[in-house]
């Protein structure tokens, strides 16, 4: 997965040659980051980035990555019994993992996408998906450059933002796993912004 990104990548080469290298050396546990993500603990992989030197956003991509084949199995295997029961919760049903990906389909739905185990769940518009705040007036939403196709949507009471992909505005269609990647320049905006 590594020398793949390094070869379409080469802007991250550095940094995908560092993680990869700690990794064969035993001085990162790509398990260790993915559970303490998981949990929610982003401050481990920042750590972590920090001591490897390089960007904590590759770092966490990468483990992401490296996981997601054990978690896309364990979603085919979950999927109808979870569609079935339904889910109102901002994080995965499937792994635990809390998403920032959100997308709405063509007819308008609002729906949640696991970036990790590609779980997609209904989500209602304008609810946080991180503390559960669905006061309009404390939800923001914004439109970087003009671009309809994406949004990014911020919660003031919690500080968090997640990020939303509007598939009727989309002139072609995109694979739902690379929406976190094609709207990685809404993590920088929401990042400027203070935004966690």
């Amino acid at each position: 997965i590594l020398g793949v990104v390094a070869r379409h990548r080469p802007d991250l080469k550095d940094d995908v040659e560092r993680i990869r290298r700690a990794v064969e050396e035993g001085e990162l546990s790509v398990l260790g980051l993915a559970e303490r993500l998981l949990m929610g603990d982003r401050g481990v992989v920042e750590e972590a980035a920090g001591r490897l030197g390089v960007d904590a956003g590759v770092l966490e991509v990468a483990v992401f990555w490296s996981t997601q084949p054990v978690f896309s199995a364990l979603r085919m295997i979950l999927e109808d019994v979870v569609g079935e029961a339904g889910w109102d919760r901002g994080m995965c049903p499937v792994c635990g993992a809390y998403t920032r990906i959100s997308f709405r389909d063509p007819g308008g739905d609002s729906w949640l996408r696991c970036g990790v185990c590609g779980a997609e769940w209904r989500y209602p518009w304008g609810k946080c998906p991180f503390c559960g705040n669905d006061e309009e007036d404390s939800i923001d939403s914004y439109t970087p450059m003009g671009d309809e196709r994406f949004r990014l949507m911020v919660c003031r009471k919690c500080g968090r933002y997640w990020k939303v992909v509007d598939e009727g505005r989309l002139s072609r269609r995109v694979s739902r796993w690379l929406y976190d990647a094609w709207t990685r320049h809404l993590d920088e905006v929401a990042l400027r912004l203070g935004f966690k």
